[in-house]
């Protein structure tokens, strides 16, 4: 975490932009070498049933690059959306489905489908469907309500409630194991080293095909529970407060981009551990980063003479 907050301050007035373009061109040409070199058996590809990792150290690895690579490029072309943009997504989604079945970026890039249509669509819809207006104007809000909504449960899961049963199943154990990260580390105010036991590399590939019976599985994936437990609650207060403050003054400003972009993120971050990890995620640099001089939807702006409107009724 020391790396990332100091990557963060190093960001501190850089046009987000660029540094958004530069980790899509490497991201992206490195992703697509690991996967070519994975193929022809250059490098190994770890194949866990029909899963592939295609050079990456495990599956859900190699989805959440594509993941966070098709973020960074919507977020580009965020203004300018054609129609191949959204067949490129839809393409990502069949591939990661089709190679990785890792059902939370999957689902995470069909959000992201989502809410490029909402962005695409958002001046003509907000003006017959109010809905639409309110939920890019409440779109920071899900920052806080999708920590609250993992944490939460975790802790008060209990394997006896058919309910937490059925939720826990959904989401591969992933209460199951936030909530024995919470009862055996606890939350300290500035973190603490946590054991943990997966199947990623070449050492978890060897374990998960001829060990797997004799080892404990533990893995925390949500990257809210991670945040916790490992780093503690004082960093974990500073960077949430950070992620909502950039994201409630873009709102504010109609200028919705990073807010949805982020939301996106969040909602991938209940079940996703890479939310802080910089080889994957390069929006946790936006906290510090430059960019608000990108403009805004001056379309969705209220009248200056409705705004007068309102002052001069609230005077009388």
């Amino acid at each position: 975490m020391l790396v990332v907050a100091v990557m963060c301050l190093g960001a501190k007035n850089v046009n987000f932009r660029d540094i958004c373009r530069i980790a899509l061109y490497i991201g992206a040409a490195l992703l697509v070498t690991f996967l070519l070199l994975s193929l022809v058996n250059v490098i190994p590809n770890y194949v866990y049933g029909d899963r592939n990792s295609f050079g990456i150290s495990y599956t859900t690895d190699f989805a959440a690059h594509v993941f966070y690579l098709a973020c960074t490029y919507i977020y580009l072309r965020f203004d300018v959306l054609k129609w191949w943009d959204f067949a490129l997504v839809i393409v990502l989604t069949a591939f990661v489905q089709f190679f990785t079945h890792t059902d939370v970026d999957v689902i995470s890039l069909l959000i992201l489908l989502f809410v490029m249509v909402i962005y695409r669509f958002r001046v003509s819809w907000s003006k017959h469907f109010k809905p639409v207006l309110i939920f890019l104007r409440t779109s920071w809000i899900w920052l806080l309500i999708f920590p609250g909504i993992i944490i939460g449960l975790s802790m008060k899961y209990d394997a006896n409630n058919a309910i937490f049963t059925k939720i826990n199943d959904l989401i591969s154990n992933r209460l199951y194991y936030g909530s024995y990260a919470f009862t055996s580390y606890g939350v300290r105010l500035f973190g603490q080293p946590v054991l943990e036991s997966g199947w990623g590399g070449a050492n978890g590939y060897d374990t998960y095909h001829n060990a797997a019976s004799q080892v404990t599985y533990f893995f925390i994936d949500s990257s809210y529970i991670n945040m916790l437990v490992k780093f503690g609650l004082a960093l974990s207060i500073v960077f949430l407060y950070l992620f909502l403050l950039t994201s409630y003054k873009d709102t504010k400003q109609n200028n919705f981009k990073i807010p949805l972009i982020l939301l996106v993120i969040f909602a991938s971050s209940i079940i996703d551990q890479h939310l802080f990890e910089l080889a994957y995620n390069p929006f946790v640099l936006v906290i510090f980063a430059n960019h608000r001089h990108l403009g805004s939807d001056n379309a969705l702006r209220r009248p200056a003479s409705q705004k007068r409107g309102v002052l001069k009724h609230a005077r009388k």
